[in-house]
């Protein structure tokens, strides 16, 4: 059984594939150009779900995320979104007279999340549990070894899915080059339906022309 004849979804970690694309392998990966990849590559190709945080102030990452759902993502949006972390306390003796009085380490500071990683999860683990008997194929595009953890249950609980991770490869020290994907995708190697994938095999049908000074 070949996997391109498989039903096939596609869930693409955006921002962890860009930055691990451009800072190790060294080329601009071009979404548009990923989805048609996928289209011909994988015939039964039933979903390509892109998730990416924005700011809802940020008008051009909102007409990005328009024109790839025109091209057929299904795109999920996720709004960043400020916390207030809390202050950080300790209590601070003084080597002169052994008092001990509480001072303020850290201030309170705001943090942004967006929680990409959650919604990527459950969906993935939704499609999962929803589809019905037979063989299917699930594609991740992300680098993030928070999701080996998802990808081994799946393999051990659904004995007729297939698994494939397209990320970066491990760079070896010496290259000097940025080493983004996590030892734990590796780890699943002997599952004999998981596949761990080099997308700089297909960087020339899946990045954006460089521009010309």
């Amino acid at each position: 059984m070949q996997i391109s004849s498989l039903p096939t979804y596609v869930y693409i970690d955006a921002s962890n594939i860009r930055n691990a694309c451009s800072r190790s392998m060294h080329f601009d990966l071009d979404f548009k150009c990923l989805f048609q990849y996928h289209r011909r590559k994988y015939p039964r190709l039933a979903a390509s779900k892109y998730f990416e945080w924005f700011e809802k102030w940020d008008f051009k990452k909102v007409a990005e995320l328009s024109d790839l759902s025109d091209t057929g993502y299904q795109v999920f949006g996720l709004e960043r979104k400020a916390y207030a972390g809390s202050p950080v306390f300790r209590d601070i003796v003084c080597v002169n007279c052994w008092n001990t009085d509480v001072h303020k380490v850290f201030e309170e500071r705001q943090r942004l999340k967006s929680n990409v990683d959650v919604h990527l999860a459950t969906e993935f683990m939704f499609d999962v549990s929803r589809l019905p008997d037979g063989p299917a194929h699930f594609v991740l595009v992300s680098c993030d070894g928070d999701f080996a953890e998802m990808v081994k249950k799946v393999l051990a609980e659904y004995p007729d899915m297939h698994v494939s991770i397209l990320a970066t490869p491990m760079m070896p020290k010496k290259s000097g080059r940025m080493n983004y994907l996590s030892s734990r995708f590796k780890e699943l190697g002997s599952h004999d339906r998981y596949e761990l994938l080099n997308i700089g095999t297909i960087k020339d049908f899946v990045s954006k022309p460089q521009q010309t000074k």
